[in-house]
């Protein structure tokens, strides 16, 4: 029970985070600015984790190039993609648009990895594909350049999760992972906001309250609470879980900005959420099967 729990309330962090950033942006704050002040803070804080709890921050050569690569174009780029995205699209429909990401991992483990596709992979790449025509109504208004700084947050966060999977990486706690991310992250959005002008000193407590929810609460304790609930329930029970983010985000956009859904795309929603769902399935089926075969060896 703690596990699901654990993994309801990161999803929940997570799902909500999309407000607090836009109110950042809303306030004048430069999006490079955002994106390094989250991760500056967010890096102070696994910091401190880290050294309390005495855990190692040895890594190996190919291990810190592996960091550096995907803590900028994966993990940094995200985060700067997602949130550019909530200058002009609607907060639920940038998380929408963004939790496309497991169809980009399905689409590059077989392009790249030559992983083999099975039915239900199939089907969720079709049912995302209906989702993604289904949602870019642009006769609604919708911009076409949010539309793209979503996706491409989806394109990169798949980079990130396959560089956690197929690297060196993959040997490497999360909260360490974590840890390197984010300081690459902060030296490199850290040098383009210096470069670009837009390196601002957040004005008034609002600015702050915010910038320390979507660093500690959406970033740190989201990520300790999922790795905690993932070991306890395992990975199939946590992604299904996870399915609440989209949903919160969806919710908490109409609550705060009282955006709205039409009928088209709310079936684009219920698409992509399929999509997701048929993936988690079929993850769990690799795994029994795995499970199966390991038993009939032994």
């Amino acid at each position: 029970m703690k596990g699901i729990i654990a993994v309801g309330l990161a999803s929940i962090a997570y799902g909500i985070m999309p407000v607090f950033t836009k109110n950042l942006i809303l306030q004048g704050m430069p999006t490079v600015s955002v994106v390094f002040y989250r991760f500056l803070l967010a890096h102070l804080a696994i910091g401190i984790y880290l050294l309390v709890s005495k855990k190692g921050l040895h890594v190996t050569r190919g291990q810190l190039k592996d960091l550096v690569v995907l803590g900028v174009a994966g993990f940094g780029l995200t985060a700067f993609f997602l949130a550019s995205s909530y200058e002009t699209l609607p907060v639920g429909l940038a998380t929408m648009f963004h939790f496309t990401y497991p169809i980009f991992v399905v689409l590059m483990m077989m392009g790249v990895f030559h992983e083999k596709a099975s039915g239900m992979k199939w089907l969720a790449v079709i049912s995302a594909v209906i989702g993604l025509v289904l949602l870019m109504d642009l006769s609604g208004g919708l911009s076409v350049k949010g539309i793209i700084w979503a996706v491409l947050s989806g394109i990169t966060y798949a980079v990130y999760v396959i560089g956690n999977r197929e690297t060196s990486l993959r040997d490497l706690p999360a909260p360490q992972i974590l840890f390197y991310v984010t300081l690459v992250s902060v030296v490199f959005f850290g040098a383009q906001a210096i470069f670009k002008g837009q390196l601002v000193v957040p004005s008034g407590a609002r600015a702050w309250v915010d910038l320390l929810f979507i660093s500690q609460v959406s970033t740190v304790f989201a990520l300790l609470l999922l790795t905690y609930g993932i070991k306890t329930i395992g990975a199939t029970k946590a992604s299904m879980i996870n399915m609440l983010e989209p949903v919160v985000g969806m919710v908490s956009g109409m609550v705060v900005y009282g955006e709205r859904l039409d009928f088209r795309s709310g079936l684009g929603c219920m698409a992509i959420l399929l999509a997701v769902v048929c993936i988690a399935f079929d993850g769990a089926t690799e795994r029994k099967q795995v499970l199966k075969m390991k038993k009939s060896m032994g």
